[in-house]
């Protein structure tokens, strides 16, 4: 009585007893739970048969005993879906969940009607089995689950196991029908489809996917996120950078945790923005996300720190120090004193001395300097500044530049002439102005090198200018 009862928990509960006592008596009862609309209950059902020593009597009762199991691979292997209900009009009906019992019109299709079922653009090649779903002999045909999911007098639960079958057993045919499901008036129909396309990887769902993004339900909406998580399709990253945006908490932390599967820059961006959000759990949700991709962003930091708002700038160095520790860190930092743009130099300044780092060598100090435009202080360095000043002549900044020029016009000889010439040889796409601002310093360094006097010939302190 108890494998009847209306609690689908005590059912589950009975079948389990049934099987570990080993109950023979109960085996039509547990094989009738292969009908039961609850997923767990079917999957005890099959559990206490096997340890009973159970075996079905024909392929319908192993097709019904396989689904309950939800062994799909072998399912698939032994082709069962060809003729899964047999005669709609036998008794062994109840078999299957729900509606998946044999109807007339969807049982088992001939060859020449699955051709036709087919469109051209989804007979191709199945990701997960490597061979032709439209024609080869050992895949089964899907059309019976797909019936069953476009029919709306089916009730829910035999629904619900058509979209995992079509996710499970790898048909692309499947793709199209679950990409109509993500509009399926049932939630949970298009939860599971969002699931069963990601199952699928066929990029084609892609649109449909964002567009579910949308979706009322929450649950619906991280389903879909991580099927687009799944299949890493290239256009992912800009709609759930938007859905990082959101007025919903929750959507903003699925958002932030799904990016944590992107090696993009604007995944990243959206995450680094996420470290200033008013909610404790996307705050930690980004920083996670930030961790899993460390090695990506880490390497791109310059990148980073030249970006346009203040808060990605910030929130980069905040998130290096937290994840990989201070010291780390800063090795990481040092190198960007050399780097060719300023806001980039500025803020690895500004993130060593916020960690308390001092500069060690004198190249080191000046780098800090000209990062600061100390262009005094860089002079009175003198020829231990040479080294960073010849680089600064190659910055993307003008006022960098034009300070790095004045400068050596100071301090530098005809050795730092031989120095800047061999800087223009050895660079690689070096720009014009950077050429324009080295062929000055080498000029303005030749002319007071040749003693020749009168106004202008000789700079002034750049620290006047």
């Amino acid at each position: 009585r108890a494998l009847e009862d209306p609690d689908a928990g005590v059912r589950r509960e009975a079948a389990r007893q049934a099987g570990s006592r080993g109950v023979t008596t109960a085996v039509q009862s547990l094989v009738g739970l292969f009908g039961d609309p609850d997923t767990a209950v079917r999957k005890a059902a099959a559990r206490a048969l096997e340890r009973i020593g159970w075996e079905p009597s024909d392929s319908r009762e192993q097709l019904a005993f396989l689904i309950a199991k939800e062994d799909w691979e072998e399912i698939q292997r032994q082709g069962l879906l060809y003729s899964p209900a047999g005669d709609p009009k036998s008794g062994g009906a109840g078999l299957l969940p729900g509606g998946l019992q044999g109807r007339e019109g969807v049982v088992s299709p001939g060859p020449a009607d699955q051709e036709k079922q087919i469109p051209q653009e989804d007979r191709e090649v199945s990701p997960r089995r490597g061979v032709n779903v439209a024609t080869h002999e050992a895949v089964p045909d899907l059309q019976y689950f797909i019936d069953i999911l476009n029919d709306p007098r089916v009730d829910l639960p035999a629904r619900l196991k058509a979209v995992e079958a079509l996710g499970n057993l790898g048909d692309l045919r499947g793709v199209r029908p679950l990409m109509q499901a993500l509009r399926d008036p049932e939630s949970e129909i298009r939860g599971n489809a969002a699931l069963s396309l990601g199952m699928l990887g066929d990029h084609k769902a892609f649109g449909s996917l964002v567009v579910a993004l949308e979706d009322p339900v929450f649950e619906v909406k991280r389903r879909v996120a991580e099927a687009l998580s799944v299949l890493k399709p290239g256009g992912a990253v800009l709609p759930l950078a938007e859905l990082a945006r959101s007025p919903n908490p929750g959507s903003r932390m699925l958002a932030v945790t799904v990016l944590g599967d992107f090696e993009e820059d604007d995944g990243v961006r959206a995450l680094l923005g996420a470290l200033n959000d008013e909610y404790s759990g996307v705050k930690s949700a980004a920083l996670s996300s930030l961790l899993k991709l460390v090695d990506y962003w880490g390497s791109r930091i310059p990148v980073f720190l030249k970006d346009g708002d203040p808060a990605i700038r910030k929130n980069v160095l905040t998130a290096l120090n937290t994840i990989i520790g201070e010291d780390k860190a800063i090795s990481l930092l040092i190198p960007l004193l050399h780097a060719g743009n300023f806001s980039v130099r500025r803020e690895a300044v500004l993130a060593l001395e916020g960690m308390g780092w001092r500069p060690g060598l004198p190249e080191e100090h000046a780098m800090v300097l000209i990062a600061g435009r100390e262009w005094d202080e860089v002079v009175i360095l003198g020829k231990q500044a040479e080294s960073a000043l010849i680089g600064a002549l190659f910055d993307t900044d003008r006022e960098i530049r034009d300070g790095a020029v004045a400068s050596l016009g100071m301090i530098g000889d005809d050795e730092t002439v031989r120095s800047i010439r061999a800087a223009m040889r050895g660079g690689v796409d070096l720009q014009a102005r950077g050429i324009h601002a080295a062929m000055k310093a080498a000029s303005l360094i030749e002319e007071k090198e040749a003693g020749r006097d009168g106004e202008g010939l000789i700079p002034s302190s750049p620290g006047v200018r």
